[in-house]
């Protein structure tokens, strides 16, 4: 039994550490061509999200180590070195349950990897050499990580959001910068150092203002900095792409009390985005035993990462919904040891997080303009089957009210909230509930933080980053409020060119504007399509029953007949549109479902062609 409690642990570590950092071994991409736009030239600062940052354990003379991520090289060297037990060790546990051999195997890599960023009680680092690998503006702009041969420590420029050379050819790449921070630490604290670095950016550059982008984790920072700081109005355009604003139910599975639930349904998806491939990786990841994975996970958050290493970060603190905090710091927090820890956290809890539109109202009215993305239609990796991007759940993302996972809202739903409609297409989210409804973007299926891979949703952020941007969530029609994710790997998207969404309008008599526009977003695949249908009588669509081959990148518009003897529709109505095609060797035939909804021209609240 000790053994396999010792594998327990070591599988939990390593499913824990990179499951919870959102794969932090993803290798950077290559930068997008930037669209023709009038970009401003001020400098941009990013904020990377939870784990980005390498940390390193620092020498008296200057020279470091790095600690986590732990080196590539580390690990793969301790792998080859031990490449004979490990695969015996898969092997008996594949095909005789034995976990043995690979505990004994795995174990100590893994328990190196924790030792080296544990924390003490009052939320300090055990090892005080233990700092970012690099800090300071003048030292973490992109042109002095070229010039120090540094860019492998550029905090996840690759697939994890905008590449930092995109917009070093559009500003000077001494004109943009990476805030580097102890992810274990105080949001607050590390708050207080982006403020003097903002500061060192500005004297750098000689600008008066920056624009920044804040990414998951790297949103509290701004947040909070926001929150004591707005009126230094040093700020332009704040980006925050798949936001942790109020936590994250990943943070409550892991400091939860009762046994953990992990759903490795998303992983598919989120490896795919990740590699940037359009290979389906759902069918490897499904042959995981999940409950061996669910028991393997308590046993090592329990006797391994919460010990060691979350449960005195303050920062894992910050990151728990405020309505979890209090019955989870009675349970684990020692009130004299954990003091610090237990006043910081509630300080970001009860300050920011419990006044994020007072806060974003009193930036706005200092000269900042907001905007947030966050993503939908993707189970939780960890804590249940809330609509979310994988990694934060919707209603701590933006604050946006959804319907279980999976299912939408009656028909007799009505938004919550007074003002503009502001229900979902699909009929699966309520965004009158949002922090910030008229600055909120939400695209469904676009996974956390992986905005290079999904076209729109990168031309989004670079048009809110780098130039005056949209005015609001109801003023663009190249942007609309509900989008659906552009990912090649989702293969096709569907919407109506009166909205360029899947709301479709209607005018005063009646009579559906515009077309129904089917686009085959595969890099590589061509596709047929088969069928469109709908499941509401008076949605037809002219040649939908006929063959279409759609090449890479291409469209197809199809005029939306009038219907027989009468008016297409006479109030609000939904529907869902199937699209059946056939795609790569074998044409195997899928299905894609698109929840639609018929709106009046004079209700919608976007822009119409």
């Amino acid at each position: 039994m000790r053994k396999k409690s010792i594998f327990f642990r070591t599988l939990s570590a390593v499913m824990a550490v990179f499951m919870l950092l959102g794969c932090i071994g993803a290798s950077a991409a290559e930068p997008q061509e930037h669209t023709d736009k009038e970009y401003d030239m001020l400098p941009v600062i990013y904020v990377s999200g939870f784990g980005a940052t390498t940390l390193a354990a620092f020498e008296e003379d200057g020279s470091y180590e790095p600690v986590f991520p732990p080196a590539i090289d580390g690990i793969l060297d301790y792998l080859g070195d031990n490449i004979f037990e490990i695969f015996a060790g898969l092997f008996d546990t594949i095909f005789f349950g034995n976990t043995d051999r690979l505990a004994q195997a795995l174990a100590p890599m893994i328990i190196d990897i924790v030792d080296d960023i544990a924390l003490n009680p009052d939320g300090t680092s055990k090892r005080a050499d233990v700092a970012p690998i690099v800090s300071g503006a003048e030292n973490t702009s992109l042109k002095a990580f070229k010039d120090n041969d540094m860019l492998a420590y550029v905090p996840y420029t690759g697939s994890e959001f905008l590449d930092m050379e995109c917009v070093g050819e559009i500003v000077g790449d001494d004109k943009v910068f990476n805030f580097t921070y102890d992810w274990r630490f105080s949001h607050i604290d590390n708050s207080e150092i982006f403020r003097e670095y903002v500061m060192d950016v500005l004297e750098l550059t000689g600008a008066d203002k920056v624009n920044v982008y804040a990414i998951s984790q790297g949103a509290l920072i701004i947040g909070a900095y926001l929150y004591n700081h707005a009126e230094d109005g040093f700020l332009n355009n704040i980006v925050f792409d798949t936001p942790a604003l109020e936590g994250t139910d990943l943070v409550t599975g892991v400091f939860g009390i009762d046994n953990i639930s992990v759903d490795t349904s998303p992983l598919g998806p989120l490896l795919a985005q990740i590699l940037h491939t359009e290979m389906d990786l759902s069918g490897i990841i499904s042959i995981i035993p999940t409950d061996f994975l669910n028991l393997a996970f308590d046993y090592g958050r329990r006797d391994l990462i919460l010990p060691d290493m979350m449960i005195y970060g303050t920062a894992f603190w910050d990151m728990l919904p405020t309505s979890e905090l209090e019955e989870l710091k009675a349970y684990w927090l020692d009130p004299v040891e954990s003091a610090d820890v237990i006043a910081k956290t509630d300080a970001l809890h009860y300050g920011f997080m419990s006044n994020i539109r007072a806060t974003f109202d009193k930036a706005e009215a200092n000269g900042a303009k907001i905007t947030i993305k966050s993503g939908y239609g993707i189970p939780m990796i960890v804590g249940g089957y809330e609509n979310s991007d994988g990694i934060v759940n919707l209603k701590y993302s933006c604050g946006a009210t959804s319907a279980p996972l999976g299912k939408k809202f009656d028909d007799s739903y009505i938004q919550q909230n007074t003002g503009v409609y502001a229900v979902s297409p699909d009929r699966t989210i309520d965004l009158s509930t949002a922090y910030y409804p008229e600055r909120t973007w939400i695209i469904k299926n676009n996974v956390h933080g992986q905005a290079e891979w999904d076209s729109r949703s990168f031309d989004f952020l670079m048009t809110q980053l780098m130039t005056e941007g949209v005015e609001d969530a109801y003023s663009s029609y190249e942007f609309p409020q509900f989008m659906v994710s552009m990912a090649p790997n989702d293969k096709i998207t569907f919407c109506f060119t009166s909205t360029n969404s899947s709301y479709l309008a209607y005018d005063g008599e009646g009579y559906f504007i515009g077309k129904a526009k089917i686009t085959n977003i595969s890099k590589e695949d061509t596709l047929y399509i088969k069928d469109i249908s709908s499941d509401y009588s008076n949605l037809m669509f002219a040649n939908g029953g006929k063959a279409v081959k759609l090449a890479p990148g291409e469209s197809i518009e199809l005029e939306i007949p009038k219907a027989p003897g009468e008016a297409n529709v006479s109030e609000m109505t939904f529907a869902t549109i199937t699209l059946t095609y056939k795609t790569g060797l074998l044409k195997k035939s899928q299905t894609a479902d698109f929840g639609i909804t018929m709106i009046s021209e004079s209700e919608y609240p976007g822009v119409t062609k």
